[in-house]
């Protein structure tokens, strides 16, 4: 539960003492930290588990059995979106107040001066410590399409956002990826919205009135999910449908999971290997983003090969006396 620019370090450093580790999301500051936590994960076997709490949920395990059963038809369309807001905020350096250690809770990251607007919560608005609303939420919300569908990495990211600021991070973006076929599902196209953007099923009254959340578009309908609840669209056609037995069991609870993991060695549904690459779809939209250009991903080299400029932003930089 440290900022996300220490995460990777204070994992790294108990992986590889043995220990279980907890990490909070996301699991990682950059792509390059997530590879070398996944590895590192698998070297250790040990539990982990990534603070995706909603994974836990009985709603999200619903809506997987409903689209992997095909109530609505082979999907290739989904829209992920969250209203809240990072970025836009002043920022000027003020006087270190006595009771605050910067230099350690800088940790690793580039020395930058003390500004009062990044203590104790307001950090995920710069890049230097967290990545903004998409980083924050993205593997919160990215999780169920991923989950549901079967996603790995994409293979093409594109987003589109207010003019890049070097420090604060975008207070709306527009994020769109591609991910290829699976087995016997189709190619996706998935969007992610942040900062008040949303899907234009909602101007065009095709989908309610909704909070933050995830829709599905179907060759038969469509379904719309949030943290808690979700329907099936349009309603009407779906009034009768008769759901699937339920084949996902109920999670014992986020936090029961993990401590089982650590007490009897079982699986943890949110672990490192599966949070890696939560983490890395969802930074990837902000390399997109910094980067100024729809990146042509190679997942397996970890570089996009039509932008060697995302290289900057893929890459973790520590200062001296800082390594993973």
């Amino acid at each position: 539960s440290t900022p996300d620019h220490c995460h990777a370090v204070v994992t790294a450093a108990a992986l590889r003492t043995g220990r279980h580790v907890y990490c909070e999301k996301p699991l990682t500051h950059t792509v390059s930290e997530a590879r070398i936590i996944a590895r590192e994960t698998a070297r250790a076997r040990v539990a982990t588990q990534m603070g995706n709490q909603i994974h836990a949920g009985k709603n999200y395990r619903r809506v997987v059995e409903l689209i992997q059963r095909g109530a609505i038809g082979p999907v290739r369309e989904v829209h992920v979106w969250v209203d809240r807001s990072y970025g836009g905020l002043p920022a000027t350096p003020a006087p270190l107040p006595p009771h605050i250690d910067y230099d350690l809770w800088l940790g690793p990251v580039p020395f930058t001066p003390y500004r009062t607007e990044y203590l104790p919560f307001t950090w995920r608005n710069w890049w230097a410590f967290g990545g903004g609303t998409l980083a924050d939420f993205g593997c919160h919300h990215l999780d169920l399409p991923k989950w549901a569908l079967g996603l790995g990495l994409p293979t093409t990211v594109e987003a589109e956002g207010p003019p890049v600021e070097t420090e604060s991070v975008p207070p709306w973006l527009i994020v769109r990826y591609e991910f290829p076929g699976r087995a016997t599902s189709p190619a996706v196209k998935l969007t992610w919205y942040h900062g008040g953007k949303r899907p234009d099923y909602f101007k065009e009254g095709t989908v309610p009135k909704w909070g933050d959340g995830t829709l599905f578009v179907g060759s038969e309908g469509m379904l719309i999910a949030g943290y808690s609840s979700h329907k099936l669209l349009p309603e009407k056609k779906f009034a009768d449908y008769q759901r699937p037995e339920s084949f996902i069991p109920d999670s014992t609870g986020h936090h029961v999971e993990w401590i089982l993991a650590c007490k009897t060695g079982a699986a943890t549904t949110c672990h490192f290997g599966y949070g890696a690459e939560l983490t890395e779809t969802a930074h990837l939209g902000n390399v997109a983003y910094r980067s100024g250009q729809k990146l042509d991903w190679d997942a397996r080299a970890m570089t996009a090969r039509n932008a060697p400029q995302a290289a900057a932003y893929l890459q973790h930089q520590y200062r001296k006396g800082w390594s993973l």
